[in-house]
């Protein structure tokens, strides 16, 4: 994996000529909606975060479908983790 850390997430750099980042940490208590996702993206996201068992992330695809994921279990030995996703479909 070159110099990635094992232990978070990647998601799209932003910069001068590349599209806005596409991750965003979720620290309200309720359950992430489809439009709050897309707006905690549009104002805060980031281009890496750190992964911990129970965090959870708001994430925009390359075809622009937002996303909220769950980290279940991470094996921070393997870098591998477990997680719970909800995908939506694109906005109208």
């Amino acid at each position: 994996m070159g110099d990635k850390r094992e232990d978070e997430v990647y998601g799209l750099g932003g910069g001068w000529f590349t599209t806005k980042p596409t991750l965003a940490r979720w620290n309200d208590a309720g359950k992430p909606a489809r439009e709050k996702c897309a707006a905690l993206i549009a104002t805060q996201g980031e281009e890496t975060l750190s992964i911990s068992t129970g965090s959870r992330y708001c994430v925009k695809s390359a075809k622009g479908r937002i996303a909220a994921v769950t980290v279940d279990a991470l094996d921070s030995t393997s870098g591998s983790y477990m997680g719970s996703i909800t995908v939506w479909d694109t906005a109208p």
